[in-house]
């Protein structure tokens, strides 16, 4: 095994971690709606609540970005570690973690911890019941994954509610 891929497995375990860490799991509240969307390899995609949400960790300054279509052909996520508010985060391998994932049915997929290309997540409103904003990436296969090839995310957008966990009142 090579450093590299030790050190984006624990990257990735990491992240896993720390979004689980004071999280009631909760789906949105009925009657919350929202939408991730975005053109995945050239291909429209969307997922809506309650599959479709942001968690705010304030505690821990990480907000996650998570999305799946009910068909199962993509799951997403999107992490942010070190937030400081809304503004525009860069997307790359390294530290402080703030990578994308996306899997396809049960098959880990990509993720920008494999990747040099760096994108971009733009949180334009964080308030305690609503997150938007757009994004953008270039992932590549997990080294455990039975993909091939470059993913490609554009024209990413977000409009959906947010879950607090951890302690602390979320603040605009």
């Amino acid at each position: 095994m090579t450093i590299r891929f030790l050190r984006c497995t624990l990257a990735v375990l990491l992240v896993l971690a720390i979004t689980a860490c004071g999280s009631d799991n909760s789906p949105a509240a009925p009657g919350d709606s929202g939408t991730i969307s975005a053109t995945i390899n050239g291909q429209a995609w969307s997922a809506s609540a309650p599959f479709a949400q942001a968690q705010h960790n304030q505690a821990q300054s990480l907000v996650t970005l998570w999305a799946a279509d009910p068909n199962a052909t993509y799951g997403m996520a999107i992490n942010i570690s070190e937030f400081t508010g809304p503004g525009s985060y860069e997307i790359r391998p390294g530290f402080p973690l703030r990578m994308a994932v996306v899997t396809q049915g049960s098959d880990p997929g990509w993720g920008t911890q494999y990747s040099g290309t760096p994108g971009t997540i733009t949180i334009t409103q964080l308030t305690a019941s609503r997150a938007t904003g757009t994004f953008q990436f270039t992932a590549e296969p997990s080294p455990s994954s039975s993909q091939t090839g470059t993913l490609t995310v554009t024209q990413g957008q977000f409009d959906v509610p947010v879950i607090a966990v951890g302690q602390g009142a979320i603040t605009p």
